[in-house]
């Protein structure tokens, strides 16, 4: 829900005020348990709520940056 505080304009979750949609669906995720973002090596599964998480985890596992 969209909510005025003083001057800037929040989204609300039931948990955690954030300033855009973008962070709100983001943040989104957390609850859902969704994870869009897919680790492109070979027979990985490794999956993500951020592309962020998969590219550390592709670097680190992999020695990729993708």
């Amino acid at each position: 829900s969209l909510v005025r505080d003083r001057t800037v304009l929040y989204y609300r979750c039931d948990s955690v005020r954030t300033v855009t949609q973008q962070r709100v669906d983001r943040h989104r995720l957390k609850h859902t348990g969704e994870r869009p973002y897919k680790c492109t090596w070979a027979g990985c599964s490794y999956a993500a709520s951020r592309q962020q998480d998969v590219n550390r985890h592709s670097a680190r596992k992999h020695g990729t940056n993708s």
